[in-house]
């Protein structure tokens, strides 16, 4: 029995490594790349306008990569007088090290929603809010933002691009690697791979696979995609998905 890990790298690539080194067998499916955002450059201006409260969010911890090695190198410091959101834990603890602040993140349940509920609307309101995501990123965070009164500027700050796959040869290698388990983290990566397997008849068999997902947002829509044996993971950082794997 084979895991499939399709998360992006380098995380997919640790997370075998780290089943592997249990005795478990997994295999890596590179589905996604990233690679610096359009929209980067508005970065040091938006910023420059920030006054005191307002907000910097971060939806993943890719936003936060970009976007501190575009501020490194255009001299600017990550501003001291605004709070800091993140999506999670793990997404606050990298925001945290790079610009060396407070950030306020979800405890448990690491979503968008949670991350929302820890909003007071009444401090917020007519505040500017800098979101720092991708353009695939959902758009609740903005939308409520903006009913609650915000200025909200969205920077994509890092692209997503799908890497090119040989349909028909990678269901054949996930055949013979008996793979039984699938992590997909994301619903854009359960989105491609769906788009992938469905082309042929000959990949049906993977919907029989059971699936770990990070959210019950993408628990739902493998459901939706022909999945039936769906188990939700609260959180998608590597220690959180062995623990899981290897119950």
């Amino acid at each position: 029995m084979t895991i499939l890990i399709t998360r992006p790298l380098p995380d997919g690539k640790k997370l075998v490594s780290m089943l592997n080194h249990l005795g478990i067998q997994a295999y890596y499916l590179s589905l996604i790349t990233f690679s610096p955002g359009s929209q980067l450059a508005k970065l040091s201006n938006e910023i420059n306008k920030l006054k005191n409260k307002d907000m910097i969010f971060s939806l993943s911890k890719q936003s936060i990569y970009y976007a501190n090695n575009y501020l490194n190198k255009k001299n600017i410091r990550w501003p001291s007088h605004v709070k800091y959101y993140a999506i999670g834990p793990k997404t606050g603890h990298i925001l945290h090290k790079y610009s060396g602040h407070t950030i306020i993140y979800p405890k448990k349940k690491y979503n968008t929603e949670r991350l929302i509920n820890m909003l007071n609307i009444k401090e917020i309101k007519n505040k500017t809010a800098i979101i720092l995501q991708n353009k695939h990123g959902r758009t609740l965070l903005k939308e409520t933002l903006k009913n609650c009164g915000v200025k909200v500027n969205s920077i994509e700050c890092y692209q997503i691009m799908f890497n090119n796959i040989d349909i028909f040869k990678i269901g054949k290698e996930l055949k013979n690697n008996n793979i039984k388990k699938l992590v997909i983290t994301s619903g854009l990566i359960l989105q491609r791979f769906y788009s992938i397997i469905s082309i042929s008849k000959k990949n049906r068999w993977l919907f029989n696979c059971k699936i770990f997902v990070a959210s019950r947002r993408i628990a739902i829509l493998a459901k939706e995609l022909g999945w039936n044996n769906v188990k939700i993971v609260n959180g998608a950082s590597n220690d959180k998905l062995l623990d899981i794997l290897i119950k």
